[in-house]
């Protein structure tokens, strides 16, 4: 039987990759912080039962309260690959999921927001994740079975 060839993700110089999760309403971070937005509804309960956090909820459309927004939560993870990501990095500043619409916003609509009940305007940033003046677009191959590092491959950007 021949060997298998492990598989590779090719990607242009300039491609970032960002890996998110959604848990406890977008919101991540580092380490558990006091909820800065309140929440309000029947499946909230770290305050108590349809409670999380103090104050008023914030306005979306039409200036209706926006549900379930409560936050920041719990740590979950949030990756940047990229040649232009920096490597052995964990940054500490706290984001959340509009940090990559804020981010979208920064870059291509040259800062404008979207608003409506979202928090990119007020949402840390993800920028000190990533170097623009220098890339390392060396890449890597990594073992199928282990997931380790198995040789380096510098025809490939991940």
């Amino acid at each position: 039987m021949p060997a298998r060839r492990p598989s590779t993700i090719s990607a242009s110089p300039s491609t970032a990759i960002i890996i998110t999760y959604d848990d406890s309403d977008g919101w991540y971070d580092h380490a558990f912080v006091k909820p800065t937005a309140s929440s309000y509804g029947a499946l909230d309960a770290l305050d108590g039962a349809k409670v999380c956090g103090t104050g008023t909820e914030p306005d979306g459309l039409d200036g209706k309260p926006v549900h379930g927004l409560c936050g920041p939560g719990t740590r979950t993870p949030f990756m940047a690959i990229s040649p232009f990501a920096n490597q052995d990095f964990v940054s500490h500043t706290l984001i959340n999921q509009a940090s990559v619409v804020r981010f979208i916003e920064n870059n291509w609509l040259h800062g404008q927001r979207i608003d409506g009940g979202s928090f990119d305007a007020t949402t840390g940033s993800i920028m000190d994740m990533f170097n623009f003046f220098h890339a390392d677009a060396s890449g890597v191959i990594l073992d199928p079975t282990t997931g380790e590092i198995d040789r380096p491959d510098p025809h490939h950007f991940f």
